[in-house]
C-alpha cells in the first residue's frame, strides 16, 4: 500500500512480506517504507522476504528512511516453528543499504512509543 499525506505530500509505502510487482512500483516514490528486513525460510520456500529485496525495494521507491517490521521475533510453537529459519538481521541489512542508497536511514521504533520524523529532513 501506498499512502500519501496531501497537505505533507509525505508518502509511505507499507508491505508486510517484502513481496511486490516491481513493474507496478516503477512509477511510485515513496519517502518511508515499513516492511520485513530479515528473511523467514521454509526448506524450499521463502515465506517472507527481505534483505536484498527490501533493499532494492528502499531502491525502486527512492525511499529516504526504511522502518524495518520485526515478522520473525515471535515466541512459536508447533510443528512449522521448528522448519523456519531466519536469514540475515537488521544490522546486515543496514549494511546492504548503506551500499546501495548511502543517503537511506534505518529507523527502529521502540514498542509502545510514537515514531516521529520530520518533514525538514524528508524535503
Amino acid at each position: 500500500y501506498i499512502v500519501t499525506c496531501r497537505q505533507s505530500q509525505l508518502s509511505l509505502y507499507y508491505e508486510p512480506h517484502c513481496v511486490y510487482n516491481q513493474s507496478f512500483l516503477q512509477n511510485y516514490q515513496a519517502d518511508v517504507i515499513i516492511t520485513p528486513v530479515i528473511k523467514q525460510l521454509l526448506p524450499g520456500f521463502t515465506l517472507v522476504s527481505g534483505q536484498e529485496d527490501a533493499v532494492n525495494l528502499a531502491k525502486l521507491l527512492q525511499a529516504k528512511y526504511v522502518v524495518p517490521m520485526k515478522n520473525g521475533d515471535l515466541d512459536a510453537r508447533g510443528i512449522l516453528s521448528s522448519i523456519i529459519s531466519a536469514q540475515g538481521s537488521v544490522e546486515s541489512f543496514k549494511e546492504l543499504l548503506r551500499k546501495e542508497i548511502p543517503n537511506a536511514n534505518v529507523l527502529e521504533p521502540k514498542p509502545g512509543e510514537p515514531l516521529e520524523i520530520s518533514m525538514s529532513t524528508i524535503s
